[in-house]
């Protein structure tokens, strides 16, 4: 039993290691059949997989605040309606390499729709990142500077990119 979990562990089947170990010591693995067993198994380490990756997106994504679309308050000052955000949770936006631009007064919660949305691409699997708009644009002028513009817009291409910006005050070509 040890070889086969040393192994697993090599392969770095981690969760599938542990699940397997627990149930080897308990016995609990001759309750199923092999086909069964083995099921249990990939399904135990895929979905500890997908849990982290989903973690590593939304930590990567460095959002500022928990937000959710299942959170959002549709109250009628803020002039939101229900079934819009609905269709964009969807993220067919994404696919369709379309943008998404949320405009209003300070405080009727812009941010915090970008960072909804945002917190739905990661749970769909998209690299996801939230930046401030003006810091952004820093980041690219300097990049096209030291000449790493174009391997920085690479880099960035492979990102959902999400950002926020309240005021314009400078001319804003790169």
């Amino acid at each position: 039993m040890h070889q086969t979990i040393d192994k697993m562990k090599a392969l770095r089947l981690n969760e599938m290691a542990a699940i397997h170990h627990q149930r080897a010591t308990q016995n609990l693995h001759q309750d199923y059949s092999v086909d069964e067993y083995t099921a249990l198994l990939i399904d135990q380490e895929y979905e500890d997989r997908q849990n982290r990756k989903t973690q590593r997106l939304l930590q990567s994504a460095k959002f500022k605040a928990a937000a959710s679309i299942a959170q959002i308050d549709y109250k009628s000052t803020r002039g939101l309606n229900r079934d819009t955000i609905n269709q964009l949770a969807l993220l067919t936006f994404i696919s369709k390499n379309q943008n998404v631009i949320f405009t209003g007064p300070a405080g009727v919660g812009k941010c915090y729709l970008a960072q909804a949305l945002g917190h739905q691409a990661c749970l769909q699997g998209f690299k996801t990142l939230y930046h401030n708009t003006a810091r952004f644009l820093a980041v690219l002028k300097f990049a096209k500077m030291d000449g790493t513009y174009l391997k920085q817009l690479a880099r960035l291409a492979k990102w959902i990119y999400l950002s926020w910006m309240t005021l314009v005050y400078k001319n804003l070509t790169i």
